[in-house]
């Protein structure tokens, strides 16, 4: 069923949407016409026969097409009273067509019917309908579609606040398109809306409404009604007006861009990489994923002209929109997509757009073809983005056996280093942990090695305790003392705390010590609480709020 559907969606499109509906907002005429009528026809009346249909039969079957031709009659020749019929019975809506996706086709085209027949009557005897709607929270309901029609009716006549205190969807479509036609006319229709919370929502939906004729208005409306959304929502304004009108509002926006996806923009507008002024602030990173997904749907030659114009890109993109596209790159191109990323690597800093597309495209490369990227890598001058490099696809390595080339490969920089200290760690410890022990005393001391000798010890301590305490006291005092110490007391606590206890006055690092010295108690108290707290009361390396604290817990 789910493969036919996009098919299904289509054919409502083309069988449902057929009707359209004509209003006049300052006078009574209103009518419901198909696509192959005259606008100045009387309504047609199809054999009445069809209404004698139930729902449950107009949708019966598997085949969406004929279900969908049978919904368009059913439609075209209900009468007043079969719609208040079906009003009156309002889970007969609960039928296939939602599966299909057909229902906002369906209430459409049964809101355009219902206020041809009945324009004054037609929002309080659909009701029953939208309650029921409402109570199962459906997003699409026949007071939105009669909204999208008549937006005044339902301002006028249908509840404007749900059972929530927000305002009701039909309220907000409503809202947006009267101010889509007539913003002062939408505006006037504020002043029923006394609690400052859904007066503002109201004003939300009244300037994505004038958004569509000026963008730039939903901008000033989202510095003034604090709405950073509006922003997102002038921008998609924009792109179905052009270019020129996204760099207006790219410009109205300025220093107000988090909400903006520029890299997404520059990628189906590449013109926009030229355009200056747009300020300070950066992209959203909860976008990340609809940038990458707009750097893989960008063709080659969009890929080629925006890198071509890296230098000239906005500052507050540049390094973002580079990355996505390089990795996007190194699916067809590894090769290339590298050296274009190394050569706009930082050779100082670590964490730069380019920086990290190089590790990025190195990894996508190394593990789709080894060889290649490992003999691209080899030919490269020293350097710290080479070492970066390294580390990066240690692991693989690792995990491919080659033990002694991944421990080769990695040369730490940084405390950023440590997760792939603690994965290498924990692989080489796995068959020999006296010699994880010995590669981990030989990196330097600057490394955040804790997680790693923890990991190390845990496996080591079981089948070798005095082996693990000879390593941990013959490492000379620094960090990684410290953090093995910390790892050795944990292992021991688990079977004596006393003999844990003994081990504390080892650790020089305060936080580690404190730390240590918290697990110990938790470790005694679950088996001898008295002898815990006497031992706790008389620890002198820690201070006495601490104490008292952990006296109370």
């Amino acid at each position: 069923m789910r493969l036919i559907v996009p098919i299904v969606v289509a054919l409502g499109s083309f069988a449902l949407g057929r009707w359209t509906f004509t209003a006049y907002e300052g006078g009574a005429r209103s009518s419901a016409v198909a696509s192959t009528a005259n606008a100045n026809t009387p309504l047609a009346q199809p054999p009445q026969s069809i209404t004698r249909l139930s729902l449950d039969e107009v949708f019966a079957g598997e085949d969406p097409f004929s279900a969908a031709v049978r919904a368009q009659e059913w439609v075209d020749s209900a009468t007043l009273a079969d719609l208040r019929r079906l009003a009156a019975n309002s889970e007969s809506l609960e039928r296939r067509f939602w599966e299909w996706h057909l229902d906002s086709f369906f209430l459409d085209a049964l809101a355009a019917r219902w206020i041809a027949l009945d324009p004054e009557g037609a929002i309080p005897a659909m009701k029953p309908i939208a309650e029921m709607q409402e109570k199962r929270e459906d997003t699409c309901t026949i007071y939105t579609a009669a909204a999208q029609l008549r937006p005044t009716l339902i301002l006028d006549e249908a509840a404007l606040i749900n059972k929530s205190g927000h305002l009701s969807q039909a309220t907000d479509r409503a809202l947006q398109v009267l101010a889509s036609k007539n913003a002062n006319a939408a505006r006037r229709y504020l002043d029923r809306f006394t609690e400052p919370g859904v007066r503002r929502e109201a004003e939300i939906s009244i300037a994505k409404g004038m958004a569509e004729n000026d963008p730039v208005v939903a901008v000033t409306m989202s510095q003034r009604l604090n709405a950073p959304d509006l922003i997102e929502v002038a921008v998609e304004k924009a792109e179905k007006l052009g270019v020129a009108e996204i760099q207006r509002v790219l410009t109205a926006a300025a220093g107000h861009l988090e909400e903006i996806d520029l890299p997404r923009l520059l990628i189906k507008h590449p013109d926009l990489a030229s355009l200056t002024g747009v300020g300070a602030g950066k992209p959203n990173d909860s976008l990340a994923y609809y940038r990458r997904a707009a750097a893989q749907a960008a063709s080659p030659e969009e890929r080629e002209r925006l890198l071509e114009q890296y230098d000239s890109l906005p500052a507050e993109t540049r390094e973002s929109l580079g990355a996505v596209l390089a990795v996007a790159w190194a699916r067809t191109e590894p090769q290339k997509a590298a050296e274009w990323a190394l050569a706009y690597a930082d050779p100082v800093q670590d964490a730069t757009g380019p920086n990290l597309a190089a590790d990025k495209v190195f990894v996508r490369w190394f593990t789709q073809d080894p060889k290649a990227a490992f003999a691209w890598w080899q030919a490269l001058p020293p350097s710290k983005m080479r070492e970066s490099l390294g580390n990066d696809v240690s692991t693989y390595v690792a995990d491919a056996g080659e033990i002694d080339r991944a421990l080769e490969l990695f040369h730490p920089h940084s405390d950023a280093d440590w997760m792939i200290a603690t994965q290498l760690a924990q692989t080489v410890a796995n068959k020999d942990p006296a010699k994880a022990a010995n590669w981990l005393a030989a990196l330097p001391d600057a490394t955040n090695l804790q997680d790693a000798a923890k990991s190390v010890i845990a496996k080591w301590y079981p089948r070798q305790p005095g082996a693990v305490a000879q390593w941990v006291e013959g490492l000379p005092p620094g960090r990684l003392r410290d953090q093995a110490m910390d790892g050795y007391i944990l292992e021991i606590a688990q079977q004596s705390p006393p003999d844990a206890a003994n081990h504390l006055d080892s650790i020089d690092d305060r936080e580690l010590r404190l730390n240590a010295t918290e697990r110990v108690y938790g470790e005694w108290r679950a088996t001898d609480p008295k002898a815990a707290r006497n031992w706790l009361a008389q620890v002198d390396t820690v201070d006495e709020v601490w104490r008292a604290r952990m006296l109370r817990n």
